[in-house]
């Protein structure tokens, strides 16, 4: 379990990342409803959803914001942004 502390309270969070959905079974909404699924079970346990991903126009379909800066690495071929969805 992972935990962020504001002020003297502790409330969980969970992390999300490295989500895909097999060439084979895309275009059919199983990313939809695998992630919504997965949405579903975390919400009711976690304050927070962090995200890490360079999607940002799929994962603002559900909701998810771009929160603070997007780092490139020399070594990788891609970009990893961090999103947030803060529930309450």
């Amino acid at each position: 379990d992972r935990y962020v502390s504001l002020g003297n309270t502790r409330h969980a969070i969970t992390m999300l990342g490295g989500i895909a959905v097999d060439e084979k079974h895309r275009g059919a909404g199983n990313f939809q409803k695998l992630f919504q699924e997965a949405l579903a079970e975390k919400k009711s346990e976690s304050a927070f959803l962090l995200l890490w991903s360079d999607q940002k126009d799929l994962y603002g379909k559900f909701g998810f914001q771009l929160c603070g800066s997007q780092y490139e690495s020399p070594h990788r071929t891609h970009r990893i942004t961090p999103f947030t969805k803060v529930t309450y």
